[in-house]
């Protein structure tokens, strides 16, 4: 099974962000899992009884909140077809850039046949002047 860990910040870039992990885990049929890392220096660095971390709890369950409160603004069936849109249109672009490719090949390919043309038709001519 493939898993993605999902850094849920509650910032304003949070929305798209989460419109693009869940499009990517649909896309590679992965669960997600969601985690909102808060860094344990910001309230245990010298809290040996705990009491900033008891603190903290509120303060954690009211961005709890605001991170569910963000992510139910969110429509499944919206999402899953701007991430089909999106899906569509990466892949798009990949096959434009493959016949580009191609085509640029097929050019050089033939600048490769035109100079050794020229280059027969060169030595050619020059064995004609040697008679």
């Amino acid at each position: 099974m493939k898993t993605i860990l999902f850094n849920a910040a509650g910032d304003d870039a949070f929305p798209g962000r989460l419109d693009a992990v869940l499009g990517l885990a649909r896309r590679f049929d992965a669960h997600l899992t969601l985690l909102h890392a808060i860094p344990y220096e910001a309230v245990g660095v010298l809290d040996f009884q705990g009491a900033a971390f008891a603190a903290m709890v509120p303060i954690w369950r009211e961005e709890a909140a605001r991170l569910r409160e963000a992510a139910a603004g969110i429509d499944p069936g919206t999402l899953a077809d701007r991430a089909a849109e999106l899906r569509e249109g990466r892949e798009a672009e990949e096959r434009q850039a493959e016949l580009d490719a191609a085509r640029e090949q097929e050019l050089e390919r033939q600048r490769e046949i035109e100079r050794e043309v020229d280059s027969i038709a060169e030595r050619d001519r020059g064995l004609g002047h040697g008679l």
